[in-house]
């Protein structure tokens, strides 16, 4: 049986005794953080449940799916360059902890260091120094150390920098003290309890690929503290972007799948789906929208004087009653008042009001009919409870009149249209169902909302380049390296474009960085990057002439960022595959605007114009017309511009497919009308002489709008290899 008392680091009552001081402290106690050199105990940053450091703490960013907090360091290498001595001090982690100095120097010379030059280093800085520290998943070569080492801007903009100004008074940034950090910690906070044998979806961090949460002690890392320096130590916050956008993943990945287990619930697989999605239907019918709102007020000028009314409340007070209103129009009222009918354990205010409406003891009125309506009053006067009540009762004959009186396409669905007929709440048991999709939506709604916000995480953490700047390290030379970057970016991108929202929001940050679309653009150094994204500008925004001129555009290509930018050809093939991978990651987005742009281009065809080659590459993602050079020259595709003839030939090519178009749908049109008039003419020779035409115009377009294509398309094939494109 494993004891919970056992730590990486030893057992937890050692670890107690390990932490405290060795020297008693003098009668007037002694004020921690005086030394001229301070010890440094690393966690990272990263995705917490509950736990909210910025509460009391300046966290780098906010996260709207979960807390953005404090971890234990994942395993791989920490580096610190130490201004004092310009030295770079390379560590390994293990189990949370800095188990080992690998390397500390100003020059580093070889790409793998392995011997180990102290066993549990003790992180000890000078208060004088500016520190710079990146966590790597990788162990850094020779030539990412030198990035650093050589060059400030360098560090400046890849490491995380770290000043030991203000520390006396709890002002440093990323630095923290042991009080805040035994709450803060996720692993040591004790906000979560063991929980034996729950596998329900709240275990802690249960999203977690691979599982890295375990609850521990701080003294597990405070007794690593030196002795000299058991009052002059800080907890250091590292940044771990990466690890942050493998959480994101793991965690919509986990989300999903709950949402599918959800879904295959039921009796039979999928029939919890299949009801849901039923009764969602049954209810959208009944519901007032706001265009049936509109159209109602049209012909009803109290509601329209009630709807001109509603415009002069303030927000949020104006939604949500213009929001309570379709509600109540959307039901039938009148079946609401069994909750308190027959109840004796009613509302006071409510009661009090039964008892004025109870009819004298000498009067044959049996009270039903007052009861009811005084607690349908009651009832819309609760719904109407956020509203200003001098607009309620400015309106309340309004009011009383809309919550009374079902809307009559609403009551023939609801009760049937006619005698006999009957109606939705007459063919199921309404009451279960509504009830029965009450409860899926207070399951599924919170998975969807938290869905969304993962996606947002994930699209924020992107579009602010969060992500790929801390993809720097990785050595493009490196064949292993190139291999983990591209799964990395994999890992983290993996079903970013989901939604609509993410894929508009990706496509603009494409848009305004068309290098990223070149794989492991973020690994060039820093003062490449700016000059190589100035080219690549340049060659995106050569629009058409990167197809009119493509051998001179592919050789310019070829050479732009060479050994600074990773070159596909040089890649094995199972390189090829993940870095095909990674970039699939974002191809929505660049599918999405390429079918922006080709439907924009469609719509001047509709027009009868002939479209502008140069305006359809204008209006392409940036790195489009370089995705086409790219798969051109791996299929191995031509580009011949057109001559003179071809224009002719393709504007005539247009004109006959609007003629065509033309003629099918004044074919159509004149069958449904003389259908219309003879509900027998779809039995006459004459109906299937209508039919015959309507499909022989049918394929004569398919075989024209495909010469179209061809003439136009700018990667469509045609015989002998070659790939005709004409420009207006």
């Amino acid at each position: 049986m494993i004891d919970p008392c056992m730590t990486p680091r030893g057992h937890m009552a050692i670890l107690v005794a390990n932490s405290k001081s060795a020297d008693a402290p003098d009668t007037g106690g002694m004020c921690p953080l005086m030394m001229q050199t301070l010890q440094l105990l690393p966690v990272r940053y990263a995705r917490v449940e509950e736990l909210d450091p910025s509460l009391e703490l300046s966290m780098p960013y906010e996260l709207q799916s979960r807390p953005l907090g404090f971890r234990l360091l994942r395993d791989g290498y920490l580096y610190i360059i130490d201004s004092a001595t310009g030295w770079l001090h390379e560590y390994q982690t293990r189990d949370g902890s800095v188990v080992a100095l690998l390397f500390k120097g100003s020059e580093v010379v070889a790409d793998r260091r392995t011997t180990v030059v102290e066993v549990d280093p003790a992180l000890v800085f000078s208060r004088s120094s500016v520190l710079h520290v990146t966590y790597s998943e990788v162990q850094w070569t020779a030539f990412k150390c030198a990035q650093v080492l050589k060059v400030a801007a360098e560090r400046e903009y890849f490491m995380q920098r770290i000043s030991f100004e203000g520390v006396d008074h709890g002002q440093g940034q990323d630095l923290v003290d042991d009080t805040s950090m035994a709450v803060w910690l996720a692993e040591t906070s004790g906000a979560w309890a063991d929980k034996p044998g729950d596998t329900s979806p709240d275990i802690p961090y249960g999203w977690e690929k691979p599982a890295l949460y375990r609850q521990t002690i701080l003294e597990e890392f405070t007794s690593q503290v030196i002795g000299t320096h058991k009052r002059d130590f800080l907890f250091l916050a590292v940044r771990d972007d990466v690890g942050v956008m493998r959480d994101l993943a793991n965690h919509q990945n986990h989300v999903v799948e709950q949402i599918q287990a959800w879904a295959d619930g039921g009796a039979e697989k999928g029939d919890v789906e299949r009801d849901y999605l039923l009764g969602c239907y049954i209810e959208s019918i009944t519901l007032i929208d706001e265009d049936k709102l509109n159209q109602r007020a049209k012909r009803d000028r109290p509601l329209q004087a009630l709807l001109d009314d509603l415009q002069a409340l303030p927000e949020p007070e104006r939604s949500q009653t213009r929001k309570t209103l379709r509600e109540v129009m959307s039901e039938d009222n009148s079946q609401h008042t069994d909750i308190y009918f027959n109840n004796d354990q009613l509302p006071a205010d409510l009661q009090a009001r039964l008892d004025q409406a109870k009819p004298d003891r000498f009067s044959m009125d049996d009270g039903i009919d007052a009861r009811a309506h005084t607690i349908q009053q009651y009832q819309l006067e609760q719904k109407f409870v956020g509203t200003s009540p001098d607009f309620i009762a400015r309106h309340r004959k309004a009011l009383w009149r809309l919550y009374r009186q079902v809307d009559k396409t609403t009551k023939e669905l609801l009760y049937g249209a006619k005698f006999g007929q009957r109606g939705i709440n007459e063919l199921i048991d309404r009451p279960a169902m509504d009830a029965f999709v009450q409860r899926q939506r207070e399951v599924l709604q919170p998975l969807n909302t938290l869905l969304e916000k993962i996606t947002q995480d994930r699209v924020d953490l992107l579009i602010k380049d969060r992500l790929h700047r801390a993809l720097w390290y990785y050595d493009i030379e490196d064949s292993e390296q190139v291999d983990h970057a591209l799964l990395t970016e994999y890992d983290c991108l993996k079903d970013l474009c989901r939604s609509d929202s993410a894929i508009e929001q990706t496509l603009a940050w494409l848009n305004a960085n068309p290098a990223m679309t070149r794989q492991m653009f973020y690994a060039a150094p820093r003062s490449a990057q700016t000059e190589l994204g100035v080219q690549f500008a340049y060659i995106t925004n050569a629009g058409w002439l990167l197809i009119k001129d493509a051998p001179a555009w592919l050789e310019r290509l070829k050479h732009w960022g060479a050994g600074l930018v990773l070159n596909p050809e040089n890649l094995s093939p199972a390189t090829q595959v993940n870095a095909a991978a990674a970039l699939g990651s974002l191809a929505p987005a660049l599918q999405m605007g390429m079918q922006q742009a080709v439907q924009d281009f469609m719509q001047h065809l509709d027009k009868g114009q002939m479209p502008d080659i140069e305006e359809l590459f204008r209006r392409m993602p940036k790195g489009a017309g370089v995705a086409i050079l790219d798969a051109a020259k791996r299929e191995g595709v031509t580009f011949v511009v057109g001559n003179a003839e071809d224009a002719r030939h393709a504007g005539k090519t247009v004109e006959e497919v609007l003629g065509l178009r033309r003629q099918l749908t004044s074919t159509k049109s004149v069958a449904k009308h003389r259908k219309a008039q003879d509900k027998f003419w779809h039995l006459t020779p004459q109906a299937q002489s209508f039919k015959d035409r309507e499909q022989a115009l049918k394929l004569s377009l398919q075989e024209h709008e495909a010469q179209l294509a061809r003439l136009i398309s700018p990667i469509g094939a045609l015989p002998e290899d070659a790939t005709h494109l004409q420009a207006a």
